[in-house]
């Protein structure tokens, strides 16, 4: 099975460039003949969307940009599954919303996956919008039995403090023999917050499900919240194979392929990127991964990498995409900042200059 991750920069409420930027993905996944390209949480209206949703037309607008994608993939390679987070109404009991995953293939939607467990802390409000699912989402594609997740539901209930949730949901898929998981994320940095995300999946947490887990996580700024990408590809056992780049908006494409009798010699790939040059990528783990095998024979498994980001460059980086997204999604073109010629004020201008150029930022000398 060949999957494209897809870390894309998303806003809520501008579905035009959602889409754009999705459409973008499908594209290159169905030129690379991949069976699978999975986006990040609620991609299709911007996670955060908090009270907007309340609003008739940005969910009818919602639900009308998940039915062109619907459309789009009846264009393209017809093996290619399209897995997309969105919003879907809730015509039963309970909250008015569920935080959805559509599964789409040859221009129909096969599958919806239901987020089970619901943050309702710090930032997270999503108890206050959306109803809780309550079934899991099994798949053949590729002749590999596939799940779809969402965020915290790849949580242990020792993993989620006071907010207990039933179950452990990797727990469950592995009990119908599921091979591969799809999880689709929109996971905000704060410092070592990479790690911790690593740590979680790495520890013995799935040590009771053996899974190979595809993780998707959004880029961008959305006012104080900066989304970090480094999606991330795990074997059965929960040993990272290879990930994205941090910070940027990239489509990964990597083979979950049947068990070898022979390790093969991997190729090399790329990372494909929006705005930027094509950067290779160095060597890394080869993956045997048990599927059923198919009849025709596959490509070579490719080559992944592992990269690292250092903590202060971390920070430097969420800096400098906040402020880049801030502006540019609320529309400001220039900054004006006070300069004092102290310590403060010479950060501010040069994070600025690194976030939208020096010709967009106006020093003032403001002396004591």
């Amino acid at each position: 099975m060949k999957v494209c991750l897809g870390q894309i920069n998303t806003t809520p409420g501008d579905f035009d460039g959602n889409l754009l930027r999705i459409i973008a993905g499908i594209s290159k996944a169905s030129e690379e003949r991949c069976d699978v390209v999975i986006f990040p949480e609620l991609a299709i209206p911007g996670y955060l969307s908090q009270d907007l949703v309340y609003d008739p037309v940005f969910i009818e607008r919602n639900l009308a940009v998940l039915d062109e994608i619907v459309r789009y993939t009846a264009l393209v390679h017809p093996g290619l599954h399209v897995v997309v987070g969105y919003i879907d109404r809730n015509e039963g009991i309970g909250k008015p919303f569920f935080n959805a995953a559509a599964v789409i293939t040859a221009g129909s939607v096969v599958a919806i996956y239901k987020k089970q467990h619901l943050p309702f802390y710090d930032v997270f409000d999503e108890l206050r919008y959306y109803e809780p699912g309550n079934q899991l989402n099994v798949l053949d594609i590729g002749g590999c039995k596939v799940g779809i997740a969402i965020c915290e539901d790849l949580w242990n209930d020792k993993d989620t403090g006071d907010y207990n949730y039933a179950g452990n949901l990797l727990s469950k898929y592995r009990e119908q023999d599921v091979e591969v998981i799809l999880a689709l994320n929109s996971s905000p940095y704060v410092h070592d917050k990479g790690w911790q995300r690593l740590n979680l999946i790495e520890s013995g947490k799935r040590t009771d499900s053996p899974i190979t887990l595809v993780y998707v996580n959004q880029r961008g700024g959305q006012d104080e919240l900066v989304f970090d990408g480094g999606s991330m590809l795990f074997d059965p056992d929960g040993k990272l194979l290879g990930n994205s780049p941090r910070f940027e908006e990239s489509l990964l494409i990597a083979d979950i392929k049947a068990k070898l009798t022979e390790i093969p010699v991997p190729t090399r790939q790329d990372y494909t990127n929006f705005h930027e040059k094509l950067s290779k990528v160095g060597k890394s783990s080869i993956m045997e991964i048990p599927t059923i095998k198919r009849q025709k024979k596959m490509p070579n498994l490719p080559e992944l990498s592992i990269s690292h980001i250092g903590r202060l460059e971390s920070v430097y980086q969420a800096l400098i995409i906040g402020t880049r997204d801030y502006l540019k999604k609320t529309g400001f073109k220039k900054v004006i900042i006070a300069i004092s010629g102290g310590i403060d004020s010479a950060l501010v201008t040069t994070i600025a200059t690194d976030a939208i150029g020096a010709q967009n930022v106006i020093g003032v000398a403001l002396p004591s």
